[in-house]
């Protein structure tokens, strides 16, 4: 045993030097789903049940998603790997420009099933509160995708701290965003549900502005940058692409169906 961990020890290390910074980050955003749960049903019993509703439909369309912009992970990495850092610049571009057209798809897609919300079976009660929560993190869907375009090219450059550490600041934002605006504190007026949207959107745009500004200005991603403003659009990166998202964007998107339909 002890001549095997001799020989493997190094691949260990980096299996959990890149691992764990994902594990943290993820484990994040389901305490930040419980924080808000726990803050809307202390304000509100009804509130509860119309965020209920509305965060299980976007789970599902985020993670559709989110697989979707898997796809740029090993076409970065393979990049990467081979020290083409320029190319690899360019594959974010591209990567990003792929991830604004499937959010702009899913939000027609979720415009549609918002007009049609109150054929849905919920209580009418509801439709209120549902209706403007709904609207906020639509809104929101965008900054989703284009953060994944930013995580899964870090990801794949072996920097997965990047993203842990930026996802941990908008947790914590987003937290103390719901306590000020669900519970009207520092002269705000209280917003309930509402609130807890708004403060949503507010650290999803944050999170994609910070890590806009980490790639623009961090030393670290010179080599891509050069890629990223100079090679200009692939349509064989594009279709690449497209040929690796679609499919993980299916196979995740079923798997939380049969969790979040029901």
């Amino acid at each position: 045993m002890r001549n095997i961990y001799s020989i493997y020890k190094e691949h260990y290390k980096a299996l959990l030097s890149l691992g764990l910074p994902i594990v943290i980050g993820q484990i994040g955003v389901i305490v930040l789903g419980f924080a808000d749960t726990l803050m809307i049903g202390h304000h509100s019993t009804i509130e509860l049940g119309a965020a209920s509703f509305v965060n299980n439909v976007f789970n599902l369309v985020i993670i559709f998603s989110t697989g979707f912009s898997y796809g740029l992970t090993p076409i970065v990495g393979g990049l990467y790997g081979t020290h083409q850092y320029a190319p690899a610049g360019q594959a974010l571009r591209n990567s990003l420009l792929a991830n604004l057209l499937v959010a702009l798809l899913l939000t027609i897609a979720m415009t549609v099933l918002y007009f049609n919300v109150e054929n849905l079976g919920q209580p009418e009660e509801l439709i209120p509160l549902i209706k403007p929560y709904y609207l906020v993190l639509l809104a929101s869907l965008v900054f989703v995708m284009l953060f994944n375009g930013f995580k899964q090219f870090t990801d794949g450059i072996t920097d997965t701290k990047t993203a842990m550490w930026i996802l941990l600041g908008g947790n914590v934002l987003n937290i103390i965003g719901n306590y000020i605006l669900i519970y009207g504190k520092l002269g705000l007026p209280e917003m309930g549900l509402l609130g807890a949207g708004i403060s949503t959107l507010l650290s999803r745009i944050v999170m994609v502005i910070v890590f806009v500004i980490i790639f623009m200005r961090s030393p670290r991603f010179l080599r891509f940058k050069l890629g990223f403003y100079r090679l200009g659009w692939s349509k064989a990166i594009f279709g690449r692409l497209n040929s690796l998202g679609w499919p993980i964007a299916f196979q995740m998107g079923m798997e939380t169906a049969s969790f979040s339909l029901s």
